[in-house]
């Protein structure tokens, strides 16, 4: 059982691991007791002898089968049987081809969003020219689904095919174009700026990142000149990846080093922002933890819950200070494997925009719910698989409903006579920060009436009254679904019992 199952490697190095990990398994479990000696004597007779000629018997069996087995051993075999619980449940975990450690949508989870629904009032329904309530739709939607899937957070993104299919073309259309706001404009003299430096040389973009210009030369004004500074120091860092040799966008590097190198110039994208920065390197959402700890309460017929971290995300937009905000937010990956890559399926379809929908649940509650307000709220995300970036956007239109929208890829190209197409990365990076800008302005305004509304405020400021608590109806993100449990290997194990 230990090296007949998968995987049929050669790689005896990593079969070493693999192999050793059951062996652990079905030791522990025969003898648990003999747990810790049992592991000082299996690692002393390894450390004691080659890697070879620990598995000696074992690799020369495996490798005669594997030539006689030829390209058959492609395939997975019936797992023989076994007499230990725990190996086989190992094995079947392995060659198992459903979801790693997915949890199914349960009962309770059922219960959670159908009770979130009928909360939902019929008058404030999204209502579609054809008579259907988009609400209801995704709660058919998320009763079939088996699995946890934007719908259950009440999140649509008109592009999906699962979406697409229970919709109409116009009904489609419909939702698409409902309260769409473009982002505010660049300045024309900033885009002209961007495109001098669209040349097919590393020389010439040097050339023009060597001449003087009018906003960065004595005058310079970081509030309102840094947009061009930002401009000519990614177009510089980018420049010194594509003369260094070998040309480092062409090789396997990790996640961090495009981090630090490709797309730094989104950290110091909000520089001119007072109280702004990006947020990097795992850290907990502020909105996705307020959300988990939105009902927690003192200690009563219960004791008071352990306060939870929220989700840890790649990178948010942040105003610090006294009060911490998160305006946006990014995930990343080291490898771009196509738009159905699994992590991209998994990032940019399930983990981002629910991180988006805590954000924008956040700044709802920060507005207080204000109709106007919610509806002008944009809550842009990022994306970047290696040179790759993907922009994202979540905002909610009408009804209950948050609309997702996922716009095409962008490329840092390794080939400089592609450097045109480059810059349309750095361009959507600035037309995002503006998405930004505007809703923290419409979050942070006064709005009209200010007057009016501060004498009416303060005339019952202090005054004992009843309060009425009410609860937003726009739903929250459904809880994030709990890995499942795997079987635990056995850290120590006795070879030799």
């Amino acid at each position: 059982m230990i090296v007949e199952s998968p995987p049929f490697s050669r790689d005896w190095k990593g079969l070493d691991g693999t192999w050793t990990k059951r062996f652990l398994l079905a030791a522990t479990e025969l003898k648990p007791e003999l747990e810790h000696a049992n592991q000082i004597k299996l690692d002393l007779e390894r450390a004691n002898s080659s890697l070879n000629s620990f598995w000696t018997s074992i690799m020369s069996d495996k490798e005669a089968k594997l030539r006689s087995a030829g390209e058959s051993t492609a395939s997975t075999p019936d797992a023989p049987d076994s007499t230990v619980p725990g190996l086989r449940r190992a094995y079947e975990h392995e060659s198992s081809p459903s979801p790693k450690n997915v949890k199914e949508f349960d009962v309770k989870d059922r219960e959670l969003f159908t009770k979130r629904f009928e909360k939902m009032k019929p008058s404030c329904k999204w209502r579609l020219n054809s008579g259907r309530y988009v609400e209801d739709v995704v709660h058919e939607l998320g009763k079939e689904c088996k699995y946890h899937n934007l719908v259950h957070s009440f999140i649509i993104n008109p592009e999906d095919d699962y979406i697409r299919s229970h919709f109409t073309d116009e009904e489609l259309n419909e939702i698409v174009y409902e309260r769409v706001r473009n982002p505010p404009a660049l300045d024309s003299d900033l885009l002209k700026f961007i495109s001098s430096f669209a040349k097919l040389s590393t020389a010439e973009i040097r050339k023009e990142l060597n001449r003087p210009h009018p906003k960065l030369g004595e005058g310079y004004n970081p509030k309102t000149d840094f947009p061009y500074n930002h401009v000519k120091s990614t177009v510089a860092d980018w420049i010194l990846l594509l003369e260094a040799d070998p040309n480092p966008l062409t090789l396997d590097l990790p996640e961090a080093w495009y981090r630090t190198n490709v797309w730094r110039c989104i950290d110091i994208a909000f520089s001119n922002i007072p109280y702004v920065v990006v947020v990097g390197g795992e850290r907990a959402g502020i909105a996705s933890t307020e959300r988990k700890n939105l009902f927690r309460t003192l200690a009563n017929e219960l004791p008071t819950q352990r306060k939870v971290v929220g989700k840890k995300g790649d990178g948010y937009v942040r105003s610090v200070g006294q009060r911490l905000v998160d305006w946006a937010s990014s995930e990343a990956g080291p490898y771009w494997e196509g738009i159905k890559g699994t992590k991209l399926l998994q990032e940019c379809g399930l983990v981002l925009p629910r991180q988006l929908k805590d954000i924008f649940m956040s700044l709802a509650r920060e507005v207080k719910f204000d109709e106007e307000k919610i509806r002008a709220i944009d809550v842009p995300g990022f994306i970047h698989a290696g040179a790759m970036l993907i922009t994202t956007k979540l905002d909610c239109p009408k009804g209950y409903i948050c609309r997702y929208t996922i716009h095409p890829p962008y490329e840092v190209y390794a080939d400089v006579q592609r450097f045109d197409q480059s810059l349309d990365a750095l361009v959507a990076i600035l037309y995002a920060k503006n998405v930004i800008v505007r809703t923290m302005n419409v979050v942070n305004s006064a709005g009209g009436g200010v007057e009016e509304k501060a004498l009416a405020r303060w005339k019952t400021l202090g005054v004992e009254s009843k309060r009425k608590i009410e609860l937003a109806d726009i739903p929250d993100c459904h809880p994030t679904p709990k890995k499942k449990k795997q079987a635990k290997m056995g850290k120590n194990f006795d070879v030799t019992k």
